[in-house]
């Protein structure tokens, strides 16, 4: 139970008045509050082989203007609806150093250390796996690692203390056999998580009517409203029963299919608290996928990959970065309907998903012919009931390390930690993105 139910259960019992239940029944209230009160979830999506910083001003943001979000370019412009908890930053660089390509690069992005003595090994714990360990170990999947593009890949995001690369599943089909198969949501509105705060609302239920007929009209009145806010509730919670299982046909093709499947199975999982930590990875560091769908002549016809390192002339150079930022586009239109599909599940308290959710859509490498560390794109979708700023800002910190976004990142979920990673990098949370 969440209270001494035998010790409080007395106060009652005695029938010692009003003046000792009402006090009781104020505080017991507040618990049933407490005990409704939704998780926070962290969310991580990468997108490879970064963004050209050429075209940032034309199709993602100005990084020289800093402030309230004017009209949204063309990468943004999706999340149009989520203005509120859209947080962009510029001037976040990876400060690790250590060089190498893709595959190295991307051992850095959640764990803000070098890798291991120069190979594509993370040296772990990543922010997300450490994050599991704190918020997620009371649900189904602790930490849900999906990848989008099947096969090992050298490197990778999500890593051990032991700096041990945990599974990942991937494909839709193996993702919903994996994580729904047996799914019952039935089942899963019975959890002990679920039972325990109903536990507490019929408890003080119970009691309060045991008194009800040996109290003041005065004091009737005040239990009434105290039982209809209990009430509600109940009501409330009752509304986790909503977790339905997905259906639908689940391809295994290209990431036409792929992303926007993958994503939604990550939102049912997340609406159903089996998991409160996702990493959602995009592409494999190794692959060149070509984004056939994508209305652009270099993206439609060459590998993601080979488009980030420009090998062409000076006269091509521009239309290979517009179909760097066409393809993240592309993304963001998908990761907007992921968005749709926390906004419209119910959290326990009666808020939405996304309310309690903070998104972190970011790249392994700033701008990928160069595997530049300077200036990430990084994108933050925050709820408000996140503790960061909402209206839709955009913040440019100028040289300050990544590590600090994990940070930051750490203290939503209600963490003391103020330093992730390597520990000289860190200045701390980023003050200016709290409320």
């Amino acid at each position: 139970m969440i209270f001494d139910q035998k010790n409080n259960r007395r106060l009652f019992l005695k029938g010692a008045g009003a003046s000792l239940a009402l006090p009781f029944l104020a505080s017991a209230s507040n618990k049933v509050k407490a005990a409704t009160k939704a998780p926070v979830r962290f969310v991580t999506i990468i997108s490879l082989h970064g963004l050209p910083y050429s075209v940032r001003s034309q199709y993602f943001v100005d990084k020289n203007k800093p402030g309230k979000l004017g009209t949204l370019l063309p990468i943004l412009a999706p999340f149009e609806n989520y203005r509120d908890n859209l947080i962009v930053l510029s001037g976040v660089d990876d400060k690790i150093g250590g060089g190498g390509g893709h595959q190295y690069a991307c051992c850095r992005v959640l764990t803000g250390r070098n890798n291991v003595a120069e190979t594509t090994i993370g040296n772990g714990p990543s922010l997300d796996y450490y994050l599991s360990q704190k918020i997620g170990v009371d649900t189904a999947y602790p930490l849900l690692n999906l990848h989008v593009q099947s096969g090992w890949q050298p490197g990778g995001y999500t890593w051990t203390e032991n700096n041990i690369a945990p599974s990942a599943l991937s494909q839709p089909q193996n993702i919903f056999n994996h994580l729904f198969s047996n799914f019952n949501p039935t089942t899963a509105a019975q959890s002990p998580d679920i039972l325990n705060r109903r536990s507490v609302i019929d408890f003080v239920k119970n009691d309060l009517a045991k008194i009800t007929n040996n109290i003041s009209s005065s004091d009737k009145a005040r239990l009434d409203q105290h039982i209809t806010s209990i009430r509600e509730l109940e009501n409330r919670i009752a509304l986790t029963n909503s977790c339905t299982k997905p259906t639908g046909q689940w391809t295994n093709n290209t990431n036409q299919d792929r992303l926007p499947q993958t994503l939604a199975l990550a939102a049912y999982a997340l609406a159903c608290d089996l998991s409160r930590i996702v990493t959602i990875n995009i592409n494999g560091v190794q692959t060149d996928e070509v984004y056939s769908w994508v209305n652009d002549p270099i993206a439609s016809t060459i590998g993601h990959h080979s488009i980030s390192h420009e090998d062409v002339s000076i006269e091509l150079k521009n239309s290979y970065r517009i179909a760097m930022a066409k393809i993240r586009t592309w993304h963001s239109e998908k990761i907007k309907i992921f968005l749709d599909q926390l906004a419209n599940s119910i959290d326990v308290d009666g808020s939405r998903v996304l309310d309690n959710t903070v998104v972190l859509w970011t790249t392994e490498v700033s701008q990928g012919y160069n595997h530049s560390a300077q200036d990430f794109p990084f994108v933050l979708i925050a709820g408000k009931n996140t503790g960061l700023i909402q209206g839709g800002h955009h913040f440019n910190f100028q040289g300050r390390a990544h590590n600090d976004v994990l940070t930051t990142i750490l203290k939503t979920t209600g963490q003391s930690d103020v330093t992730f990673g390597q520990t000289d990098l860190n200045q701390g949370p980023l003050t200016q993105l709290f409320v």
